[in-house]
């Protein structure tokens, strides 16, 4: 593992060569809305001095996440799943989460505080059916705790698992969307063995959370995962109104994601017990 920073520097256009010198960037990597640059590197890399010496004196930020080679991850038994395809935002959305979270979820469940949400009580809601591409799996904008699969990819893969799905509806016309499945995540009443001194307590519901972004590779499960494929791990991480638990996968399920090559998903491997 090594962490892996992102830098976002504030410049001018007419300022970009020396980041170009160094193959952090393109010039089409420009962002003219926001007049910077974002690249990203890892800890050990000999760019690192040149680098912080074309920073002094600019503005710019950092934020650190871990990088894991292809042997951490095929060396962990489980490992936390993310996707990078956020497929729009659960609807309605005309005020914020707190729409679809009232029609989605059991009111009684949800804290004011932190965001955490009760039992699914109707289907999510889509703007559009999904344009799957290459791709088989998403999740949506606001929500990490939940994933969304492409039927067939569902039927030849997941419910051999044991794993049941729900339907999934079009927002206007109130039609089930054929072509995609909600996998129903089972909820199991272990976590993670976290750190509590540095986690927060919600100071409405006095659920501990802590910071989504973990540098190094999780803590391992406090319980027996032998049985899950796939499940939803007991244990919240989050900030402001957003609280989720982490989608946990067995080595044998990250090792058939990987065969199949399927697209737009990331892994954070847990240390084994």
């Amino acid at each position: 593992m090594k962490v892996k920073r992102q830098y976002s520097v504030k410049l001018e256009r007419s300022e970009l060569q020396p980041f170009m010198d160094l193959a952090l960037v393109r010039e089409k990597d420009y962002l003219e809305f926001s007049r910077s640059i974002v690249f990203h590197l890892l800890e050990d890399d000999e760019r690192i001095p040149a680098v912080l010496r074309l920073l002094d004196g600019r503005k710019y930020g950092t934020y650190d996440t871990a990088a894991f080679s292809d042997e951490d991850l095929e060396a962990a038994d489980h490992l936390a799943l993310g996707f990078s395809w956020l497929n729009g935002y659960p609807q309605p959305d005309g005020d914020g989460a707190s729409d679809y979270q009232r029609i989605t979820y059991d009111p009684e469940g949800l804290c004011e505080g932190c965001g955490i949400y009760g039992k699914q009580i109707t289907p999510f809601r889509l703007r559009l059916p999904p344009k799957w591409g290459r791709r088989k799996m998403f999740s949506l904008n606001w929500i990490f705790d939940e994933m969304f699969v492409e039927t067939s990819y569902y039927e030849a893969r997941f419910r051999p698992l044991g794993l049941e799905a729900r339907d999934v509806v079009h927002h206007k016309s109130g039609d089930i969307i054929p072509t995609v499945k909600q996998i129903d995540l089972p909820d199991v009443d272990f976590g993670f063995q976290m750190d509590t001194s540095k986690g927060e307590i919600c100071k409405v519901c006095g659920t501990p959370r802590y910071h989504p972004n973990v540098v190094d590779y999780l803590p391992p499960l406090n319980g027996d995962a032998s049985t899950y494929p796939v499940f939803r791990a007991n244990t919240y991480f989050g900030d402001g109104m957003n609280s989720f638990r982490k989608i946990v996968i067995s080595s044998d399920v990250f090792s058939m994601l990987k065969d199949d090559k399927v697209r737009a998903l990331y892994f954070h491997p847990i240390k084994n017990a």
